[in-house]
């Protein structure tokens, strides 16, 4: 509502409840469906905030609102992969330990890769 009636302080400082709350609950949500039906939920949100900021001429808290969104998504998506692997390494340890052997190889080449300034190729 406060969006509809630009009312960008109104905005700016909502948003800082609904990320605190929303990182609560997502740190809580470890099942991917449920997590996704929470993100599609609050989906755009950071958008608009960041929008609001904008209009204030606050372009550092415009920027920030973006940038917490994003970690707060791939922070999730990395504790999901973290469970998976935890799984993975009791279930079946062998795989485990290829897929940690071939993710220290692929770090080491990107590590090359970008100290040389190439492009990172994976095929």
């Amino acid at each position: 509502m406060a969006f509809l009636q630009k009312k960008w302080v109104q905005v700016a400082r909502a948003y800082q409840y609904v990320q605190q709350a929303s990182q609560r609950l997502l740190q809580q949500q470890l099942l991917d469906r449920t997590r996704k039906a929470w993100l599609r939920d609050i989906q755009g949100i950071s958008g608009r905030v960041a929008y609001a900021f904008v209009k204030q001429d606050d372009l550092p808290s415009a920027v920030l609102a973006l940038e917490q969104s994003a970690a707060q998504l791939l922070g999730g998506v990395l504790k999901r992969d973290y469970a998976d692997l935890q799984a993975l390494q009791k279930s079946h340890p062998e795989l485990y330990e290829s897929y940690q052997k071939n993710s220290c190889q692929l770090a080491q080449l990107e590590r090359k890769k970008i100290s040389k300034n190439q492009p990172i190729l994976i095929h």
